[in-house]
């Protein structure tokens, strides 16, 4: 199981809870997310990585920022 997954100890969850299931969904959603944004700024070619990764698959140049990726898909995550 993923680390960010932590195990709830009985009685200490509120009814409202969400389950492990969607906890790994959202969990995965975000981790998508992430690559998709770290894909569009560095790599040029190869994005599902079919074969290692090399220096040809980088862009020389970066252009644009990632500072804002994690929030928006945690947001958009927990909506």
């Amino acid at each position: 199981m993923n680390q960010l997954i932590a195990e709830i100890p009985d009685g200490a969850a509120a009814e409202s809870s969400l389950s492990t299931d969607e906890l790994r969904k959202i969990d995965a959603y975000w981790r998508a997310c992430n690559y998709l944004s770290l894909g569009m700024l560095y790599l040029c070619e190869n994005p599902l990585l079919r074969e290692p990764l090399k220096v040809e698959h980088l862009k020389k140049r970066l252009i644009g920022h990632w500072g804002s990726d994690p929030g928006q898909s945690v947001s958009y995550g927990s909506t």
